[in-house]
């Protein structure tokens, strides 16, 4: 995968959850410097200030990464729209119980019902158990 910006991409694996990518943000960096905790990131009010974007510049720094995916993994990418009002058991949640367009639908309407003040945008993989 390849990020630049403030989306994030999960992978939710059981019952775990394990983030992705990295932030490119001021507020990451304050994070990663030890300045603030993660908890504190979450509702910093420089935490809209990206560091890399795609589209404004002719060249982007990007990062790549990789990860193996296991039969019933999902790779979930989305906005910060919805990573905002997203903590990582209730995104576990959502996975037990929906599957699909459905997952996605309701993580949506999740976001929308905590608030939606950015724009909110989804998509999944499903590495699907073989039968």
């Amino acid at each position: 995968m390849v990020h630049a910006g403030d989306s994030r991409c999960y992978l939710v694996s059981g019952k775990t959850v394990r983030q992705l990518t990295t932030d490119h943000s001021y507020v990451q960096e304050l994070v990663d410097r030890g300045a603030i905790t993660e908890d504190e990131a979450r509702y910093h009010p420089q935490k809209n200030l990206i560091t890399r974007v795609v589209g404004v510049h002719d060249d982007v720094n990007c990062d790549y990464t990789h990860t193996l995916l296991e039969p019933g993994d999902l790779v979930i990418s989305c906005s910060d729209g919805l990573s905002n009002y997203l903590e990582r058991d209730t995104l576990v949640l959502f996975a037990e119980h929906f599957s699909g367009e459905k997952l996605v639908d309701e993580l949506i309407r999740f976001a929308n019902a905590q608030g939606g003040r950015d724009n909110i945008t989804v998509a999944l993989i499903d590495n699907a158990r073989k039968a």
